[in-house]
């Protein structure tokens, strides 16, 4: 079984994003537009980690209706650049899971992480985005190698 750990986020982690509606395993498309607009307006050299910012969770709402942002950090004292949103992680604490592999195995982790392994480990989940936060580049990582952070906000 994989650990949850508890983590606390001492800052909010302000990001820049493009948003994507319906079936998380789509969000692909949206990291495509996010990848084109930081070309178009010349923005990686400022852009940080990317993540996926879940709003919704799936079962909470019909999926046509979840909304999710591919996002990026981005330093919060800057304008917001044309064709982004502004997008926050907020500080707290969060139950974490660490997926090691290839992205593919997300929604395999995602599904026991929220049906199974925060019952068991007897956390409730707190209103606020989920998030996917990506530790290493898949155009440098072996697919084996990649690292992602889970985090579900917690009450308490």
């Amino acid at each position: 079984m994989p650990e949850i750990e508890i983590v606390t986020e001492a800052a909010e982690l302000s990001l820049i994003g493009v948003p994507h509606a319906g079936s998380h395993a789509g969000i692909g498309q949206a990291f495509q537009r996010l990848a084109d607009q930081l070309t178009a307006e010349a923005l990686w050299d400022r852009s940080g980690a990317w993540a996926a910012i879940y709003h919704n969770s799936p079962g909470a709402v019909a999926e046509p209706a979840l909304r999710s942002h591919a996002a990026c950090v981005f330093p919060a004292e800057a304008p917001l650049p044309d064709g982004f949103d502004r997008v926050v992680l907020p500080a707290g604490r969060y139950a974490e899971l660490l997926h090691a592999g290839p992205y593919a195995g997300l929604p395999e982790s995602w599904m026991w992480f929220r049906q199974t392994g925060m019952g068991a480990a007897g956390f409730v989940p707190a209103d606020g985005p989920s998030a996917e936060m990506y530790l290493n580049d898949p155009e440098f990582t072996a697919p084996e190698d990649l690292r992602t952070r889970l985090l579900i906000p917690i009450a308490g």
